[in-house]
């Protein structure tokens, strides 16, 4: 039997049988609506959550950077200014020069020793330094000679005992210091202020000045034991032997 259906004047249903409105009806679709929002909303709470933590960690990144350029930057700024100085000068003189000029504490060294050298020797020697020439090198070494020691000898054995003859230059030693800026000084000389001369020819016309300024009166060994180890403490004067003069180089300072 068909369900009877109670026509109304206007031609529509009783409201008892009016159809619902899509299978969700209002509610379910306010519901829905809010949902989607709700996600939405979470959706760009999230996205803002991931943009602010990545600012962060750009902004730490960034940050821990400039700290290790930094630090970078002041360790070669504090290695730099252990080994350079600073010289200000007039920019006229006889000539014109550079009113600042940078010059690493070797080269400084070996100026003022130079400039000493200058000023101590007799005129032969400083002609050798200033016009350094053979016939004024031999000379010099006749001059010396005359003090029983010979400047090719001391040189040699001063070389052998403190790099062998440029062969050994550990990390760290005089040597390698002084190549490492293009410098030379493979005999040892003047350790404590790391002297460097400018090269191997400036070191040989060197020692004959040493050997004329502090060989007066004494033996080949006793001023290998002066160049070694300095006066005795109890004499004042130089040991006559010694471990270095007699090619004893592991026991001598």
């Amino acid at each position: 039997m068909k369900k009877k259906i109670n026509i109304i004047p206007n031609g529509g249903f009783t409201p008892k049988e009016t159809p619902k409105r899509g299978w969700f009806g209002d509610k379910g679709m306010k519901k829905l609506a809010k949902t989607i929002k709700k996600n939405k909303d979470q959706k760009a709470l999230d996205k803002a959550k991931q943009i602010k933590q990545i600012k962060y960690i750009s902004i730490s990144v960034v940050f821990i950077l400039l700290v290790i350029f930094f630090v970078s930057l002041i360790n070669r700024y504090v290695r730099w200014a252990r080994n350079n100085t600073i010289i200000v000068q007039s920019p006229i003189t006889i000539q014109k020069q550079k009113m600042i000029e940078v010059v690493s504490l070797a080269e400084l060294n070996r100026r003022i020793e130079v400039t000493k050298m200058r000023s101590e020797l007799s005129e032969i020697v400083e002609g050798i330094i200033l016009k350094p020439t053979e016939n004024k090198l031999n000379e010099i070494k006749i001059e010396v000679n005359k003090l029983s020691i010979n400047s090719d000898e001391f040189f040699d054995f001063i070389w052998n005992a403190e790099s062998s003859k440029g062969k050994n230059k550990p990390k760290g030693s005089l040597a390698q210091y002084c190549e490492s800026i293009g410098m030379w000084n493979e005999i040892g000389f003047d350790p404590s202020h790391k002297f460097c001369f400018k090269d191997e020819k400036e070191a040989r016309w060197y020692i004959p000045f040493y050997i004329y300024k502090n060989g007066k009166g004494l033996t080949m060994s006793e001023l290998l034991c002066y160049y070694n180890q300095g006066n005795n403490k109890e004499t004042g004067k130089p040991n006559k032997t010694c471990a270095y003069s007699e090619s004893r180089f592991a026991e001598a300072n």
